[in-house]
């Protein structure tokens, strides 16, 4: 198993001595004391079951971390299967809003420039020969080149 020895607690004497006090007076309240047992023998034997109390701890708890690490680590694995695959349709969007590059250049764009000048220039209505062209060209350019990829 895991490093059983990388936890180590100690107690201090004054500790031990009052939780013994308090044992041995609960002891005394409830059962009085065991014949023939001296004060030495129930120490031991109380530092023995806080010993093996604490030994079931240490094994609770090396199960509980090693349960924690492999619940990270099946997450972790989550987390980068997500990020590859949000890269690759990140990167699959980001080309198919991009369009399609006619040589290095916007498409349509003198169509786009005329319709503009017709607008500052016309009304909107006297513009259809101008939208018209523009249709045509965003239809064979960009719609058509799309349909190829």
């Amino acid at each position: 198993g895991a490093e059983q020895n990388a936890f180590q607690v100690t107690i201090s004497e004054e500790l031990t001595d009052q939780v013994l006090t308090d044992l041995k007076s609960k002891q005394q309240q409830g059962e009085g004391q065991i014949s023939g047992e001296t004060e030495e023998d129930q120490r031991r034997k109380m530092k023995e079951q806080y010993e093996q109390k604490l030994e079931e701890w240490r094994a609770w708890n090396v199960d509980r971390q090693a349960g924690l690490d492999a619940r990270l680590d099946r997450l972790n694995a989550n987390f980068q299967d997500l990020m590859v695959e949000i890269t690759y349709d990140s990167g699959k969007l980001e080309r198919s809003w991009k369009g399609p590059e006619v040589s290095g250049q916007t498409p349509c764009i003198d169509a786009r420039a005329n319709l503009m000048s017709c607008f500052k220039e016309k009304s909107g209505i006297s513009c259809e020969d101008t939208v018209e062209a523009l249709e045509r060209c965003v239809s064979t350019t960009i719609v058509g080149n799309n349909a190829q990829s």
